[in-house]
């Protein structure tokens, strides 16, 4: 299973039944957090498959990585920097994959 990046982590914590209208200023939207796909199946992964995630990531972004590794159960994340060129591992790249059954991180 390959899953792509969450479409958001939050979403509104309740829907307006009509259209808000401006009144004050400032305008206080409160967010719930959305379901964690990826990690419900990781949860459930068996041993015949292999689970894909990917991370969009701005700093610490092989540790944040790593961490999202091993908590969703994933065999591999491809990391992404949202910045245009980032240093990882003295390389200049954008993207990065990462495996937990192999030590090696390959570049792309």
């Amino acid at each position: 299973i390959i899953m792509a990046a969450a479409v958001a982590d939050y979403k509104p914590e309740s829907v307006a039944k009509e259209k808000i209208k401006k009144a004050d200023l400032i305008f206080l939207l409160k967010l719930a957090k959305t379901r964690d796909i990826l990690k419900e199946l990781g949860a459930k992964k068996s041993k015949k498959q292999i689970l894909v995630g990917f991370a969009l990531e701005t700093e610490n972004a092989i540790n944040n990585a790593i961490k999202k590794l091993e908590n969703k159960n994933l065999d591999f994340i491809v990391l992404n920097s949202l910045k245009r060129e980032q240093v990882l591992l003295q390389i200049p790249i954008k993207s990065l994959l990462l495996t937990r059954h192999i030590k090696s991180q390959n570049t792309v």
